[in-house]
């Protein structure tokens, strides 16, 4: 096929190539959350038409349209390299995988390169009938699956122009060797700590002697510390990526991690009735999240709390509920 040709039928399928990267966005998104695995972001990209021919022209293509695979491409960069494999299943299951690659254990032990998991697919049979995917079948698509350091590591030797041993100068070899192997070590240790984390917050819950878990504070106020409480206690409710300045707040109270614990065990029974109550003389739906529910328990119980929000942007009608309910505490403390 003469390039004039080949531009035409580029140009009819590029159109279903874009509707492909941004429907097959919007389902991994989907797909990553329910799985609860977070991630930085998904870019997608579909050549333009110098890129494709460029392409054709390195590999010696007979059959471009066809043989080319990653006319649409399609990158998820998440923060943990044990993720990736929980990414791979995902894409086992929920799409027609025609190949996969993991680029690190391809690379020899002596070599540098960026490392990311690398999948060829098509949407599966299913999906036809649905009105985003009709006109789809067969176009095939990658993705790229790597950490957000070894994003970073593509993009600097990237702009480097660094690709293989070979590009790079021999007096820079040396430099560039450490430079991988410190992104290869970051990621580890940042893999550790999240571990180490997860060790750290299941360490405040301990069996009683009836073998029920209980919360136990036996560390200083800090946001592991917190967020383990509120894990504990509020397990439904939706978490905060940042509690720093819930940890600010207790502490400006001159409370501790016991003090507080103590607080919400003298008011935890009350909280379901008193959030029924605000949705009932409210004119939005309110569901607390677990920072919504840990301030409540700060109104409740803190005197110097609860006159703080008197007067500010809470609506007077949800402050009237809470002193009320403090009232009724009080009375029965």
């Amino acid at each position: 096929m003469n390039i004039p040709d080949l531009k035409t039928e580029f140009d009819k399928l590029r159109p279903s190539y874009m509707r492909l990267a941004e429907n097959v966005k919007a389902a991994l998104i989907q797909f990553l959350n329910e799985q609860n695995l977070d991630f930085v972001e998904i870019e997608t990209r579909v050549k333009e038409f110098d890129s494709f021919v460029s392409k054709i022209e390195r590999k010696g293509y007979k059959d471009p349209l066809v043989e080319i695979t990653d006319i649409c491409g399609l990158r998820i960069i998440n923060y943990y390299p044990s993720d990736l494999k929980s990414i791979e299943e995902i894409l086992k299951n929920e799409f027609d995988l025609i190949e996969s690659s993991n680029k690190e254990e391809e690379m020899e032990d002596d070599r540098f390169g960026y490392r990311s998991f690398h999948f060829i697919a098509t949407i599966k049979e299913e999906w036809l009938n649905a009105p985003n995917y009709r006109g789809l079948k067969n176009l095939k698509f990658e993705i790229q699956a790597r950490t957000i350091l070894m994003h970073g590591w593509a993009a600097i030797s990237h702009k480097l122009s660094y690709k293989h041993e070979r590009d790079v100068p021999k007096k820079f070899r040396r430099d560039l060797f450490r430079l991988s192997a410190l992104f290869e070590l970051a990621d580890e240790q940042f893999e550790r700590l999240r571990l180490e984390r997860k060790t750290y917050s299941e360490s405040f819950i301990e069996p009683d002697s009836k073998g029920e878990n209980q919360f136990i504070p036996r560390d200083k106020l800090n946001t592991d510390s917190l967020q383990a409480l509120l894990n504990y206690y509020f397990p439904d409710r939706e978490k905060s990526n940042d509690i720093s300045e819930l940890v600010s707040e207790i502490t400006s109270l001159e409370m501790d991690l016991v003090d507080y614990n103590s607080a919400v065990r003298s008011v935890i029974t009350y909280l379901d009735e008193i959030e029924k109550e605000e949705n009932a003389v409210s004119d939005t739906l309110i569901k607390w999240a677990q920072l919504g529910a840990a301030r409540t328990v700060l109104d409740l119980t803190n005197d110097n709390y609860f006159k703080r929000h008197k007067g500010g942007t809470i609506p007077e009608e949800l402050l009237e509920v809470v002193e009320n309910w403090r009232e009724k505490i009080g009375k029965n403390s």
